[in-house]
């Protein structure tokens, strides 16, 4: 989001670093089999 981005921003900017922002990456896969149906609605 925008403000995820302003954050990032505003702790390079105070600590004169680069930050790089990730994001979590998940698969169904990843999912233990009792949760699918949880999650997936399935």
């Amino acid at each position: 989001s925008s403000t995820w981005v302003a954050t990032l921003r505003h702790i390079a900017k105070e600590g004169r670093q680069f930050v790089i922002g990730v994001a979590p990456l998940l698969r169904g896969s990843d999912v233990p089999e009792d949760l699918r149906g949880t999650l997936y609605g399935l």
